[in-house]
């Protein structure tokens, strides 16, 4: 009898150091298929239950039931978010990472004037986005851009350049949304009437994204405004080197060149406002607030012309006739020889 007590004993000795010892594999020891460089997305309202699922799936647990249990047991909750495990780590990091939201934030500028080509690359290096290709796609998403209230075929434009704190390794369309929630609510700040307004808002921004691209001295904006707002009225072709210049990078993918040839501005293409008439068809930067304001607040003048004169300021010279404008040239072109 006492010997049966014993084996009975015994064997919840085994049971519970069998189990003690799984839990502690469980928790200290990150699952042979855990590799580096996961990305894991949490969405919201996804119970514990089904992270665990999809954590396991993953390879980044051993067992879901174990981590539904220790989620229980805790009385915490998995937070939303957008996780990176750069290395394997054991399932209590896995769990504290997740109940407790711990995302890297990143501090990222996204300065005045760049494409969406070249902001993608700032996010890829900054490790807030892991893939260029999946932002491109994200920013030409027709459904996700009419959900932004963009009435264009591209986000080009409406990624608004400020500092943001995002996070490691976010998912295209959050880190898109972001931008773009920025850039309307700068641009209500401004004009609240505009964005409601498909027409207006379309060519506010592709104005903006010009004059972003010809200003260097905020106080010009408003005038370089009031250059192409006169163009237009007169049905005057703009002339930007920035709209030629986007042909060259973004169009053809070549280097930003030092200087527009003649062969340049005779370009035949669409964004070529030496060529055609009227706006191109979609904007060559994403404006900040100076242009945008500037597009919505033109300068009222009488000027047809601009060019820069002084290179280390950014000044230019504007003027109401050619002959003024070739003079100013002229003038300034002496002045860089001497």
């Amino acid at each position: 009898m006492k010997t049966s007590k014993i084996a009975v004993v015994l064997s919840i000795i085994v049971f519970l150091f069998i189990v003690v010892a799984g839990i502690l594999a469980f928790l200290n020891s990150p699952p042979p298929a855990f590799k580096s460089g996961v990305r894991f997305r949490v969405e919201k309202g996804e119970t514990a239950l089904a992270v665990g699922n999809r954590l396991e799936e993953s390879g980044l647990i051993r067992n879901s039931g174990f981590f539904y249990f220790l989620v229980r047991l805790s009385g915490k909750n998995v937070k939303a978010g957008n996780y990176f495990f750069k290395t394997p780590v054991p399932a209590k990091e896995v769990f504290t990472v997740l109940t407790e939201g711990l995302q890297e934030i990143v501090t990222v500028t996204i300065p005045e004037g760049l494409t969406a080509r070249k902001t993608a690359l700032i996010l890829k290096e900054n490790e807030v986005i892991s893939d260029t290709e999946e932002f491109y796609e994200c920013i030409k998403d027709s459904d996700f851009l009419k959900g932004l209230g963009i009435p264009m075929d591209s986000a080009e434009g409406f990624l608004f350049p400020e500092t943001y704190n995002f996070y490691k390794f976010m998912d295209s369309y959050d880190v898109v949304s972001m931008m773009v929630g920025e850039f309307f609510n700068v641009l209500n700040e401004i004009d609240s009437s505009v964005a409601g307004n498909a027409d207006k808002l379309k060519e506010t921004v592709i104005l903006a994204s010009i004059i972003e691209r010809e200003y260097q001295i905020p106080e010009e904006a408003p005038v370089i405004s009031g250059v192409f707002h006169n163009r237009l009225e007169i049905n005057m072709r703009l002339q930007s080197c920035a709209t030629v210049e986007y042909i060259i990078t973004e169009i053809f993918n070549k280097p930003h060149p030092n200087f527009l040839t003649y062969d340049d501005i005779e370009i035949d293409n669409p964004y070529n406002t030496y060529v055609n008439w009227g706006l191109p068809p979609g904007p060559v930067s994403n404006p900040g607030k100076v242009a945008l304001s500037a597009a919505l607040n033109p300068d009222d003048n009488d000027f047809l012309y601009f060019r820069l004169v002084d290179v280390d300021t950014g000044r230019h010279h504007f003027s109401k006739s050619l002959t003024e404008h070739n003079n100013a040239s002229e003038e300034f072109y002496r002045s860089v020889k001497k």
